[in-house]
């Protein structure tokens, strides 16, 4: 594998990731003890979240696209954000239910599969606007939870934005997901897409 700075940075928001879960874990288990620890999950989730960005945008100025990055880079992204979401699931103030959970990593599983497959059959199925819109949203998520769960009181005004984040990042992702398919369909089928 040649170690590229965009390849650097897939590998670190890898080993990023598993710190912030950790995090995660030890402020699931004894929060009174452990609020540092959700407090310092934030800026590195901003931080490592901000390399998602920084890494495509290396890797194709400076024309350093490998093998290795066209496949970690993608399942990075998932591993941090999916992670995400489970880890804060074990904590009830975040109020992440396991339907949401199903709706975010069943669209990964989905668009992952149908990917696979339609480029197997050597048509191009890229990264959609939809898709960039959903994994936006899903960090945003995400950061607003880390800061909801470690600064503010779980109740009033802002437990009726965290209701909203919630719903309105699972609607994001399904429409996202909606997409997707109908573009594997039209592709599939050989219609010419606008």
């Amino acid at each position: 594998m040649r170690m590229t700075v965009s390849n650097a940075l897939t590998i670190a928001r890898a080993l990023g990731s598993i710190l912030i879960f950790a995090l995660f874990s030890l402020y699931a288990h004894d929060q009174q003890n452990y609020l540092w620890a959700q407090k310092t999950a934030l800026p590195l989730f901003i931080i490592f979240s901000a390399t998602d960005l920084l890494d495509g945008i290396l890797a194709r100025r400076l024309k350093q696209e490998t093998t290795f990055g066209r496949i970690a880079d993608p399942f990075v992204d998932k591993l941090l954000v999916c992670g995400s979401f489970i880890f804060l699931a074990t904590i009830k103030e975040s109020l992440i239910t396991p339907w949401v959970l199903i709706i975010i990593i069943s669209r990964e599983f989905l668009v992952s599969g149908l990917r696979s497959y339609i480029e197997g059959k050597g048509l191009a199925f890229g990264a959609m606007f939809s898709g960039k819109v959903k994994v936006t949203a899903q960090y945003t998520t995400v950061g607003w939870l880390i800061f909801y769960t470690a600064y503010l009181t779980p109740e009033g005004t802002a437990k009726s934005f965290t209701i909203f984040s919630i719903y309105a990042v699972s609607i994001i992702t399904l429409a996202s997901t909606v997409t997707y398919i109908h573009r594997a369909v039209k592709l599939l089928k050989g219609t010419k897409l606008a």
